[in-house]
């Protein structure tokens, strides 16, 4: 376990872009899910574990509060580390792990992880609801 102030979550730039179109397009544009929520949602302060330490079906609690981001891990083989946001059509690939930042760690991820908002009239319609 590395002892560090943050852990990071940081989704590529394509992956940022893609999600800004689909949500400037979505019918649910009207800030149901604020920026920095979302933001804050890629941001686990405290004791930052390494994709080596966890496990499958640990939710990680992050500074958005509410339900945590679940990790999908195989118990085996050479399929990358998942992690499923709690409004994800579909969980986000961790394509670079375990990345030094200062005291933190940073992992690369290939999709934007959105929080729940609450809403349950949103259920299943989009994932920015």
């Amino acid at each position: 376990m590395v002892r560090s102030h943050a852990c990071v979550c940081a989704h590529t730039t394509r992956a940022w872009a893609q999600a800004v179109a689909r949500f400037l397009a979505s019918p649910f544009s009207n800030g149901s899910v604020p920026i920095s929520r979302i933001l804050q949602y890629h941001v686990v302060l405290g004791d930052s574990r390494t994709t080596a330490d966890w496990k499958d079906g640990d939710s990680i609690a992050t500074q958005a509060g509410g339900e945590g981001i679940k990790v999908i891990k195989p118990a085996v083989g050479s399929i990358p580390v998942r992690l499923q946001g709690t409004r994800n059509l579909g969980p986000c690939t961790i394509v670079n792990a375990n990345n030094r930042a200062g005291l933190g760690l940073m992992h690369i991820i290939d999709c934007v992880l959105i929080p729940n908002t609450g809403r349950e009239d949103c259920v299943g319609l989009n994932w920015w609801c």
